[in-house]
């Protein structure tokens, strides 16, 4: 069985010049700075990671709250409430 990374989207910004960040809940697995996914067909990677105003390079405890700087992804893209890592 392959384990999926789950991170459920409460809040997304669009943030000029650097990406858009997704605020939301890690449910399941691991995210870590430099990882790809796609959200509808687009590929997108995680430029970083904060938590309680500090940026961190890795999201592993299931229920943290975070917020995602992705990159290659517009707001207006993010249409689903669920991002699925691989």
């Amino acid at each position: 069985m392959i384990s999926k990374t789950i991170f459920q989207i409460e809040d997304v910004f669009s943030i000029t010049g650097l990406g858009t960040l997704v605020v939301g809940t890690l449910k399941q697995g691991t995210i870590r700075k430099g990882m790809k996914t796609a959200i509808n067909g687009k590929e997108t990677e995680v430029l970083s990671i904060r938590q309680s105003k500090k940026i961190i390079d890795t999201l592993w405890e299931p229920g943290s709250k975070a917020a995602l700087l992705l990159s290659n992804v517009d707001k207006k893209d993010i249409t689903r409430r669920e991002i699925y890592f691989k």
